[in-house]
């Protein structure tokens, strides 16, 4: 017997360079990639969410450079999850989620399932303040994970989150 399927789009947000598509790569078992997304790229996976039925998550990898913005509107289109990467050592990258990404986000999509902060890089250690991550996810009513995409680290705790979204939606 076939399993039956949930899909849910989710979206990587965040500056170039935060490890974006590392981190999809990770989710979906490939090696890392190191190349810049150029506009958008799409990639596919699934968990399990019950003996019958899994989660299909369809990860939209946002380019995070300036030159890709102006047309990333026209992809937020039913978004069901985002995912707010920034890197644990670059405070730009979270000012700009702050001041950028969630507000575009929150004007094009104001009901959305599920958003989640990501600090990335912990494996080279943190240097923005505890507290100024914290700020950030309050004003938004974000959970924050920090998370190594590269070495894996706290991947399964974002795992538990979807599949969790999962099995909240198939009892809809």
């Amino acid at each position: 017997m076939e399993k039956k399927s949930i899909s849910l789009k989710l979206v990587l947000a965040g500056d170039g360079g935060v490890g974006k598509t590392t981190l999809i790569y990770k989710l979906i078992g490939r090696k890392e990639m190191t190349q810049m997304t150029r506009g958008v790229d799409i990639e596919t996976f699934k968990v399990n969410v019950g003996d019958d039925e899994s989660l299909k998550i369809v990860c939209w990898d946002l380019g995070g450079q300036p030159q890709f913005r102006f047309f990333l509107e026209d992809f937020l289109g039913g978004t069901d999850v985002v995912l707010y990467l920034f890197d644990l050592n670059r405070y730009s990258s979270l000012a700009n989620l702050e001041n950028e990404w969630i507000p575009l986000f929150q004007r094009e999509i104001p009901v959305m399932k599920k958003a989640i902060l990501i600090g990335n890089k912990s494996d080279i250690g943190q240097s923005i303040d505890d507290e100024e991550i914290e700020r950030v996810a309050n004003k938004f009513l974000l959970p924050i994970i920090k998370i190594s995409a590269i070495a894996g680290t706290e991947i399964e705790q974002l795992i538990k989150e979807l599949e969790e979204l999962g099995n909240n939606l198939k009892r809809q």
